[in-house]
C-alpha cells in the first residue's frame, strides 16, 4: 500500500543557542520540557523511508529555516532532526506562536550538542515536522523545513531519503516535464546512516508554476520494487 503523506509549507529556524535569533522572528516554544535528544557513537539504522524535506535558494542566511502557513499559529508541531550519519536525533513537541506572519519561526531548540550541529554542512541534517503533539502525531501532513546552503542558487526542493539500498527514483505527478522518473542522487560523502539519497526538483524548471506538487518516490532493489511513497508538496511564495 501506498504511503501518502501531504506536506505543507513551515519555515522552521534553529536557534544556537536558544534566544539569539533576530528581535523580530517569532519563537516556537518547547512544549514538554525536558528536551529530547540523542547522541549515539554508533548509530541505528532509520526506519523512515523520508528524513526530511528542505528548501534551499531562499533570502534566509540561517542553517535552518522555513515559513510557518498562518493555519497552523498557536497548534502544536512535532519536530524531528536527524543527522546523515545517524549519530544525532531528537524528537520534540514545540508551541507556535499564536501569530506568525511571512516572518521565519524560530525552534526553542536547547541542545546539549549544539557544537556538533553547527559543524554539519548542508545536507548533514534533516528535519521532519509533522502537526500535533508528539504523542499523536498526524504523519498524513508533513512540514517540510528549510535549510540555507550557503549560495545563491535558485529555489530547490531537496528530499533526503532512506533508500534502504535500493536505486530511488523521484516523480512529479502534476508537472508535465517531471512525470517520467527520474533516478535521485545517492550521498558519497562521510557517513550514511540516517538517510543516503537526496532526491532534487529545481522549482524554476518546472514546466508551470505551480502552489502544489504531487511527489512519489519510487525505490527499487535487485529489480523487486518496494512499496512506493507519495505525498503532495506544498510550496510557500516565492517570488
Amino acid at each position: 500500500m501506498n504511503k501518502k503523506l501531504i506536506l505543507s509549507p513551515l519555515l522552521v529556524l534553529l536557534a544556537w543557542p536558544p534566544g539569539q535569533g533576530k528581535a523580530q522572528e517569532p519563537v516556537a516554544q518547547l512544549k514538554n520540557p525536558p528536551f529530547q535528544e540523542s547522541y549515539l557513537e554508533e548509530a541505528p539504522v532509520s526506519g523512515r523511508v523520508i528524513a526530511g524535506v528542505t528548501l534551499t535558494g531562499s533570502a534566509s542566511s540561517a542553517l535552518l529555516s522555513l515559513m510557518a502557513p498562518a493555519s497552523a499559529a498557536g497548534s502544536s508541531v512535532c519536530v524531528q532532526v536527524m543527522t546523515r550519519d545517524g549519530r544525532y536525533w531528537s524528537k520534540n513537541t514545540f508551541q507556535l506562536p499564536a501569530s506568525i506572519g511571512a516572518s521565519p519561526v524560530a525552534l526553542e531548540y536547547p541542545s546539549a550538542h549544539q557544537k556538533f550541529l553547527t559543524q554539519q554542512q548542508f545536507g548533514g541534517l534533516a528535519v521532519l515536522g509533522t502537526p500535533r503533539e508528539c504523542t499523536d502525531t498526524d504523519m498524513n501532513t508533513v512540514f517540510p523545513a528549510g535549510m540555507n546552503d550557503g549560495g545563491d542558487a535558485e529555489p530547490v526542493v531537496n528530499i533526503f531519503v532512506n533508500s534502504g539500498r535500493s536505486d530511488t527514483y523521484l516523480s512529479v505527478k502534476n508537472d508535465a516535464g517531471m512525470r517520467r522518473p527520474a533516478r535521485c542522487q545517492k550521498i558519497q560523502e562521510g557517513r550514511r546512516t540516517g538517510y543516503d539519497t537526496i532526491c532534487r526538483i529545481q522549482l524554476n524548471k518546472l514546466a508551470a508554476a505551480a502552489d502544489t506538487l504531487d511527489i512519489k518516490i519510487v525505490r527499487r532493489r535487485y529489480e523487486r520494487m518496494l512499496p512506493a511513497t507519495e505525498f503532495t508538496l506544498q510550496l510557500p511564495g516565492l517570488d
